[in-house]
């Protein structure tokens, strides 16, 4: 009888030796060079895309411009942010022209809209180096806006509204 418990003894003693080895820690994350994968929407794919915790945290924001126009003929030139999701032009009278450029460097994904108080006769949406614009509007009305979101499988900007 002594034997059988020391047999189930041991046996137990193994057993709980090999659960008790602790879990190794991950280790806070280094917001520099440490990556987090990105899902978009929610919506898992089998591109996988990463981002810095800093990019992650950065908030979206909107630029308000208001161009000096003193006459028609008048435009305007700007280049969206990496984390800018709005540019607002509220220039006083209509605006002959405007050129816009998105981002250098979007995140899958984003969405960038041009808002203008004041009509805009020709409006150029240009994309930045090695992207491209799907359907770009060439004018906006008086209160009027266009948006775009980006799709970094085929580095394209596609209209959204």
């Amino acid at each position: 009888m002594n034997k059988l418990f020391a047999i189930v003894g041991a046996a137990l003693l193994m057993g709980t030796a090999a659960f008790a080895q602790t879990a190794t820690q991950v280790p806070t994350l280094n917001p520099t060079s440490d990556l987090i994968p990105v899902i978009p929407l929610g919506q898992p794919s089998a591109r996988t895309v990463y981002a810095s915790p800093a990019e992650i945290n950065a908030t979206s924001y909107a630029v308000k411009r208001t161009p000096t126009t003193t006459s028609a003929g008048d435009g305007y030139t700007s280049t969206f942010g990496n984390y800018q999701t709005k540019l607002i032009l509220s220039p006083a009278l209509t605006m002959s022209y405007a050129y816009v450029t998105f981002a250098p460097a979007p995140s899958d994904g984003a969405t960038e809209c041009v808002f203008s108080k004041s009509a805009i006769t020709a409006l150029w949406l240009t994309a930045n180096t090695g992207q491209t614009v799907n359907d770009a509007a060439t004018s906006l009305a008086a209160n009027g806006s266009v948006c775009y979101t980006y799709s970094s499988s085929n580095l394209t900007w596609d209209r959204s509204m």
